[in-house]
């Protein structure tokens, strides 16, 4: 039996493994390079696309500039086409064609990838759907900013806002049915608003064939239908008709004058795939793209800095609301709740999170494009990028530092909140400690009185009306002020810390006996012996003459 030649089943197994990227030859030569790039072997882990449609469009270019589309849906028709231009002969090989690929159907990108050998990389980075991926069967990682080229090969995200008439449901994990892109929504004040906002990707990539050029964008579909609960493993498909949000993205061509923009009526804004066509169709005369096939990214880099524009625009209107909001224009911040800040501050660290998303983005775009830190005076050229960009970046920047800042004053304003809700608490406790201490002494007042008639009470001479009920009085009086002053004394031991202590207790009692006698000895001698002896005469007025004492002495 002949032996296997060395490393065929690691090829199996890579096959098995690289089929999420493309099929037949293309999908062998992936499979080749796992060891190079690891990334190529771990399909995304969070995109429920499996097997979705997708479409390319071709544009060949003529000496005019003017473009002929040929649509393609099927792999065996695009593969005859383009291996019918390489086999052609040099004087019909001088083409320029500028391949439009919708979604990353395997079929398509098999015959596309095969074709014109696209970098393994490139694909990965388009198919990808997440922002970070802590899995480890998983790969997000990019190139080295060393061995970026672009006017070869660039990836660019960005994002794509869309209103939703009907609503979107009351779910955060929505994703694009076709892209498996993630659709983030926020709340605007504390409900979730109608606009979604979709994660969008293109790349490019390009090649030279002596005086022509084959050059190819790769393209996200529109978003038509959402899939809800992927993250928890039951993915349901709806329809969700919607529409550009504000309308879209503004025009960025340049008119010589009002007639002249008037002649075309604008973009559909339906599909970038649709839009980029609309331009190479109504201004490919603005543009020369004979040498150099780079300059076929010109409007689409125009839509992705018109879209963050859009972006911009939404977040500002967001932050300014949720800004608004924690002002006392609207609303006394004496009836603001706890409840309230806590979802504010839910929402602007979204916000936060989402602009450092948004800043990190705009900063591999500027590394992609290899645009220089300081920007070329660029007044009056519309097709200046650089620019653009710069000013995108630095308004994200300005919005991240707005919802940082919002944060840390809705934090201060929680600790208002809070120091409000602990003081009204406290007020609380401090009155519920009053109402114990009334109980307290009316169980204190009244336990004397219901001990000393319930030991009368067994003889019926000391009830009410008989001849002994003031025995009852002289008894319990007294013995009332002395559990108030055993209760008293037992006091002045506590000191602030709430524990008991004999130190303590000696001190205060010490203050306490300076204070009485000190209020005493303003009395006059003689009031307190007049009170005395009221006080012995008439008790012994009171008493049965059996009870008093003869002249002779004892009783």
């Amino acid at each position: 039996m002949a032996r296997p030649p060395l490393g065929a089943s690691h090829v199996t197994d890579d096959l098995a493994e690289c089929s999420h990227l493309a099929s037949g030859q293309y999908r062998g030569k992936l499979a080749s390079l796992r060891g190079k790039y690891p990334s190529l072997k771990y399909p995304d882990l969070q995109s429920p696309v499996q097997g979705c449609g997708g479409r390319v469009v071709s544009l060949e270019f003529s000496k005019d500039n003017d473009p002929i589309r040929k649509d393609f849906t099927d792999p065996s028709k695009l593969r005859l086409y383009i291996e019918a231009k390489q086999c052609a002969s040099s004087t019909e090989r001088i083409t320029r064609r500028l391949f439009l690929v919708e979604g990353l159907e395997p079929g398509l990108m098999s015959v596309v990838g095969h074709c014109f050998n696209i970098d393994p990389t490139l694909v990965v980075r388009q198919q990808r759907t997440a922002h970070w991926e802590p899995y480890h069967k998983s790969g997000n990682t990019p190139l080295l900013p060393s061995l970026l080229e672009p006017s070869r090969s660039f990836h660019v995200p960005y994002y794509e806002l869309h209103y939703y008439p009907e609503g979107l449901p009351d779910k955060l994990d929505w994703r694009c049915a076709d892209s498996g892109r993630q659709i983030n929504s926020s709340r605007m004040p504390g409900t979730f608003d109608r606009v979604g906002i979709a994660d969008r990707k293109v790349s490019y990539w390009s090649q030279k064939r002596g005086d022509g050029w084959d050059a190819i964008l790769f393209l996200d579909p529109p978003v038509r239908e959402v899939f809800l609960g992927v993250k928890s493993g039951r993915a349901e498909r709806l329809s969700t008709p919607n529409e550009p949000y504000q309308g879209g993205y503004l025009d960025f061509m340049k008119f010589s004058s009002l007639d002249d923009a008037c002649r075309t009526r604008g973009p559909t804004r339906e599909s970038v795939l649709e839009d980029v066509c609309y331009y190479f169709f109504h201004h490919a005369s603005c543009i020369d793209i004979q040498d150099d096939p780079m300059i076929c990214t010109l409007f689409l880099k125009k839509i992705v800095a018109s879209n963050y524009m859009v972006l911009i625009e939404y977040v500002k209107a967001t932050l300014s609301t949720l800004e608004w909001s924690l002002s006392r224009q609207n609303q006394d911040i004496s009836e603001i709740k706890i409840a309230w800040a806590e979802q504010r501050w839910s929402d602007l660290q979204s916000w936060s999170r989402r602009c450092s998303e948004y800043c990190e983005n705009m900063e591999s775009i500027i590394d992609s494009l290899r645009i220089p830190l300081f920007e070329a005076d660029a007044s009056g050229d519309w097709a200046a990028c650089e620019k653009d960009f710069h000013l995108i970046n630095r308004k994200l920047i300005g919005l991240k530092q707005r919802a940082n800042a919002l944060i840390s004053s809705l934090t201060g304003l929680a600790g208002i909140l809070g120091n409000r809700q602990t003081l009204k608490e406290a007020s609380r406790s401090l009155h519920e400690a009053k109402s114990v201490k009334i109980l307290t002494f009316l169980g204190m007042m009244f336990a004397p009185l219901f001990l000393t008639s319930g030991i009368f009470s067994m003889s019926e001479k000391y009830l009410p009306g008989g001849s002994f009920f003031w025995v009852y009085i002289a008894v319990a009086v007294p013995l009332v002020l002395l559990v108030f002053g055993a209760v008293s004394l037992i006091n002045m031991g506590y000191g602030a810390d709430g524990e008991w202590s004999s130190k303590e207790f000696r001190q205060t009692l010490r203050s306490q006996r300076g204070n009485v006698w000190g209020s005493f000895s303003h009395l006059p001698q003689v009031t307190i012996h007049r009170f005395a002896i009221i006080y012995v005469g008439h008790s012994f007025a009171k008493a049965p003459k059996s009870y008093r004492p003869s002249s002779g002495g004892d009783p």
